[in-house]
C-alpha cells in the first residue's frame, strides 16, 4: 500500500511534465529497501516517453540510480514497447544490465506464466536476438526460451544455434549447457568428470553444473546413480565443494526419498561439535526443505523447531572430511 501511494504521487509530479521536477523526484529516489524505485517504476508505465528517460539513465553505470534504471526496464509489461526494447537489446553501445533487463522484458512479456495473453511478436524477438543476436543477448535469452518453448521446438532452435560457425567458444559452451537437457544425454558423462575433476575452473564447473541440474530425472532413468557421483565434487583446492555437493543431495533427495550420506569440509563444524555457521549456509537448501517438509505435516511445529530438527537431520548425514584422510 506504502509502495503504491509514492508510486501514485510519483505519476502525478511526472505528469505535469515539469523537466527539473523529474529530474530531482529520479536522483533522490529512494533505496529498495525503504520502498525505493518508484520514480523510476512510474516511468516504466508512461510508454515510449519513459522509456526513453529510462534508457538514458541506464546509458552509464555511474549515473544516479543506475540500477533503478535497469530494474525499471525489466519490469516493462507493454507489448507496444516491443520494438524499442528490442532496439535496446541489441545496442552494443549500452552497458550490459541495460541490454539483460530489455531482454528480460521481452521474455516476461513472452511468458504465459507472466502474462494472460503471452505475445507472440515477444517470442519471436527473443528467438531473433538468439539467432542473429550478440553472445550477451544470446545468451540471456537462452535460459528464457529453454523455459518457454516446448521441447521439440527448443531442440531444433538450440541445435541450429550451437552449429554456427560464427559462435565465440564461451556463447557455444553456455548454449551446450542446454543440450543434455534437451535430449543429448551422451553429454553428461564428460559434464560430469569435469565437474567432479578439481582442476575444472570454477566458472567451467558451475556451467557443467547448471547443465546437469537441467536434465529430467523422468528422461534419464540412471539418474540417481549418476547424481550420486556428484557427491563427491571438489573445489579448486581439493577440498569438498560444499554447496555443490548439498544441492546434488538434495536434488537426490527430493527425486529419490533418500538421504545419503554427505562428506563436507571438516572445518565447517564447531569445535564442540555443533554445526558451523558455514555449514548452514552451505546447507541452507537441504535445511529449509527438510524444515517446510516437517511443517507440512506437523501443522504443530514452530519455524524455529522444524528449523533445529533440520539441522540436526543435516548433523545425522553429514560426514566430517578430513585432509588427513584424503591424502593418505
Amino acid at each position: 500500500m506504502k509502495k503504491t501511494y509514492i508510486m501514485l504521487i510519483v505519476l502525478l509530479v511526472l505528469l505535469m511534465g515539469l523537466p527539473i521536477s523529474c529530474n530531482l523526484l529520479l536522483y533522490f529516489d529512494m533505496p529498495m529497501e525503504f520502498g525505493g524505485g518508484a520514480a523510476h517504476k512510474a516511468l516504466a508505465t508512461l510508454g515510449r516517453p519513459g522509456l526513453n528517460i529510462l534508457i538514458k539513465r541506464a546509458s552509464s553505470e555511474n549515473n544516479i540510480n543506475f540500477d533503478f534504471a535497469c530494474s525499471a526496464i525489466n519490469g516493462i509489461r507493454n507489448p507496444a514497447l516491443l520494438p524499442d526494447l528490442d532496439t535496446l537489446a541489441r545496442r552494443t553501445d549500452m552497458p550490459s544490465c541495460a541490454r539483460l533487463s530489455a531482454v528480460g522484458a521481452i521474455a516476461y512479456m513472452a511468458d504465459e506464466k507472466y502474462m494472460d495473453e503471452p505475445s507472440e511478436e515477444a517470442k519471436a524477438i527473443l528467438i531473433s536476438l538468439f539467432k542473429d543476436g550478440d553472445s550477451v543477448t544470446k545468451q540471456a535469452s537462452a535460459d528464457f526460451l529453454f523455459k518457454i518453448l516446448d521441447a521439440d521446438e527448443a531442440k531444433e532452435l538450440f541445435e541450429s544455434v550451437y552449429q554456427d560457425p560464427q559462435l565465440d567458444q564461451e556463447t557455444r559452451d553456455e548454449i551446450a549447457g542446454y543440450l543434455p537437457a534437451l535430449g543429448h544425454l551422451d553429454l553428461l558423462d564428460d559434464l560430469m568428470d569435469r565437474l567432479i575433476d578439481r582442476k575444472t575452473p570454477g566458472v567451467e564447473k558451475a556451467a557443467a553444473f547448471r547443465a546437469i541440474m537441467r536434465v529430467d530425472h523422468e528422461k534419464y532413468p540412471q539418474m540417481e546413480q549418476f547424481l550420486e557421483r556428484g557427491l563427491k565434487i571438489l573445489d579448486e583446492h581439493g577440498q569438498p565443494y560444499d554447496e555443490m555437493r548439498c544441492r546434488v543431495w538434495l536434488r537426490i533427495y527430493e527425486r529419490h526419498g533418500k538421504k545419503l550420506p554427505i562428506e563436507l569440509r571438516f572445518d565447517l563444524f564447531e569445535s564442540d561439535g555443533g554445526v558451523g555457521r558455514k555449514l548452514k549456509n552451505a546447507a541452507s537448501p537441504i535445511i529449509n526443505s527438510l524444515s517446510r517438509e516437517l511443517m507440512q505435516a506437523n501443522n504443530s511445529y514452530s519455524v524455529e523447531y522444524s528449523h533445529e530438527l533440520a539441522l540436526e537431520e543435516v548433523k545425522r548425514v553429514a560426514i566430517q572430511w578430513r585432509r588427513e584422510d584424503h591424502f593418505k
